[in-house]
């Protein structure tokens, strides 16, 4: 599990102002649920930077979202329902 620092997904959960949000994206999650997690960052435009970790093999590859989001509690919990946190 990963955390949010605005990092999303586990068990040091944290939202800090001006940092961008960083969502780690479990192991196996499949692109039916991704399509998901961008469906709902696109409809909660805003001015904080996503940044998604993504692991492949021993690495975790990081990709910047074109679209910034306004980070809530709502949005939050719904990323850590389409990820299964």
């Amino acid at each position: 599990m990963g955390y949010l620092k605005k990092i999303v997904g586990g068990e040091h959960d944290k939202v800090e102002l001006n940092e961008p949000l960083i969502i780690r994206i479990p192991k196996g999650t499949t692109v039916i649920i991704l399509s998901k997690l961008n469906k709902l960052l696109k409809s909660n435009p805003g001015t904080t930077q996503v940044i998604l970790e993504i692991p492949q093999g021993e690495e975790v590859r990081t990709l910047s979202l074109p679209n910034p989001v306004k980070v809530t509690k709502n949005l939050v919990d719904n990323i850590r329902e389409i990820l299964l946190y």
